[in-house]
């Protein structure tokens, strides 16, 4: 069930960027608004990498890796003690 709402999300998404995507739109302008639109099937995988690593959402991908789709994300995690916070960047499936 999840599965299939995913897929109606993406598919909505991806009307919607080529809908708003003017007549002229070059082929970068149509990739960009293609991977705006993957990017936001990534907010759940960005809420479960922030709740698993205890950071605050810094950015948000998607890429193709094996034929499936991956949600890159980085986080910023707070350091103990006030000191500087880390990086760490997690790859969850979408």
């Amino acid at each position: 069930m999840i599965g299939t709402k995913m897929t109606y999300r993406m598919l909505i998404l991806g009307l919607a960027a080529a809908l708003l995507a003017p007549a002229g739109a070059t082929r970068a302008e149509d990739e960009a608004a293609l991977r705006f639109a993957a990017a936001a099937d990534c907010s759940q995988a960005a809420a479960d990498a922030a709740a698993k690593t205890g950071g605050r959402v810094l950015t948000v991908s998607s890429r193709n890796d094996g034929g499936r789709t991956v949600c890159v994300v980085t986080v910023l995690i707070p350091a103990d003690g006030g000191g500087r916070p880390r990086k760490q960047t997690v790859v969850l499936p979408q």
